[in-house]
């Protein structure tokens, strides 16, 4: 499946030199130390840009959280941490943890030529850039976790759940890094991006054909541009299907991924009945927890709306914070 990553190589980074201007943070930092960094670059294709906050004095390096915002690969900005998650920036940055947020190219909103894959392997890169650079960002590269809401959530639990997509053998030195992390957070995660799953599974119970409930929703289009193709029928093509098993989380999930913090409660248990509701079911949330179960990884579940709630419930910073 290799194949398909090495298609969509990125150009050379642009942060090299790693002479950092700071600047006021868009959220109150309290922390001792801080240092806020904006309009970083980790690749030159455009929307690769990231903010971090660290600690550039700091008597060791520090961990590092990675988050990546949502949008349904068609929208979204890194600006999404400050927005709507402020608190997870300050209570990780008060505890001494470096925080990256970052942007990553969206698929073409009329036809895509490329695919789902090209978002995944952009977070891929800004991961591998950042462990590349630890020494530049005084941040270790062993203590590393994501985070993400929607197609961000989806694409954390991707690269935690995929083997090590580094290229030992690779003459970009970025390349060469791991993708391994230590845990992930995800908010209104999909299950996974292996699309006809959803109607096999995900919403099985509601004996819904995904894509012909997309068709009255006017995202046919939308849904074949995970695979970049535009005839549904190409969706059973051993092309389309080795590209679905590369995007397919659940298949991917191991004994050896890091543990998951869950949490969705946007959308009720009912019959989809919006595009919002397809990307943002408890059931995929549901799903997500059930396979981790079943592959003995400690999973931290919040999904009120199919009646999963812990008697102790562990914020996203907390659950991170231990792991790091």
């Amino acid at each position: 499946m290799r194949t398909i990553l090495a298609l969509l190589s990125l150009g050379a980074c642009s942060s090299v030199g790693m002479e950092l201007t700071y600047s006021d943070p868009p959220v109150e930092l309290r922390a001792e130390g801080v240092r806020f960094a904006a309009d970083l670059s980790y690749a030159d294709q455009g929307r690769n840009d990231f903010d971090l906050a660290h600690f550039p004095d700091a008597d060791e390096p520090t961990p590092l959280v990675i988050y990546i915002h949502g949008g349904g690969f068609q929208g979204g900005e890194r600006t999404e941490l400050y927005d709507d998650y402020p608190e997870l920036i300050q209570d990780l940055t008060a505890e001494g943890v470096a925080v990256a947020t970052i942007e990553y190219r969206l698929l073409d909103p009329d036809i895509d030529t490329e695919g789902v894959i090209k978002c995944l392997s952009d977070s891929q890169r800004a991961l591998q850039y950042l462990r590349h650079h630890a020494d530049d960002f005084h941040i270790n590269p062993n203590r590393v976790a994501l985070a993400g809401t929607s197609a961000g959530a989806g694409t954390s639990l991707w690269l935690g759940t995929r083997e090590d997509l580094a290229d030992p053998g690779s003459d970009d030195l970025i390349a060469q890094q791991s993708t391994r992390v230590s845990a992930v957070a995800l908010w209104e995660t999909q299950a996974t991006y292996d699309l006809p799953r959803w109607t096999d599974e995900i919403f099985e119970p509601f004996d819904l054909d995904l894509f012909q409930t997309a068709e009255g929703f006017g995202l046919s289009q939308r849904l074949l541009n995970f695979y970049g193709i535009t005839d549904a029928d190409d969706l059973f093509s051993a092309e389309i299907e080795a590209y679905r098993l590369e995007v397919d989380m659940l298949e991917w999930m191991s004994s050896d991924d890091p543990p998951v913090w869950i949490h969705q409660e946007w959308d009720n248990a009912t019959f989809p009945v919006s595009a919002g509701a397809l990307f943002h079911h408890p059931f995929h949330a549901r799903t997500v927890m059930e396979y981790a179960v079943e592959a003995d990884l400690e999973v931290h579940a919040y999904i009120p709306k199919v009646d999963i709630e812990p008697d102790d419930e562990e914020s996203a910073a907390a659950f991170l914070l231990r792991h790091l």
